[in-house]
């Protein structure tokens, strides 16, 4: 029997074909997350000690996680 007349594989390959487009759409998700913090953290390092301006950071952080 192919695997395409096959219900049992049929049903595995979607499970496993959604299982990966789950964590490729949940990477996809993560990407503008990942950039964005890698384009703070320039400005994270200069302004670290004060206190201010990392309150201001994680306050803009946490409005581009709304966001999305």
């Amino acid at each position: 029997m192919s695997p395409a007349h096959n219900p049992c594989s049929f049903i595995c390959t979607e499970l496993g074909f959604q299982f990966h487009l789950r964590r490729l759409n949940y990477l996809i998700n993560l990407a503008p997350i990942l950039s964005f913090f890698t384009y703070l953290l320039p400005f994270h390092i200069l302004l670290f000690h004060h206190f201010l301006s990392s309150k201001f950071i994680l306050f803009f952080i946490f409005t581009f996680y709304l966001s999305i």
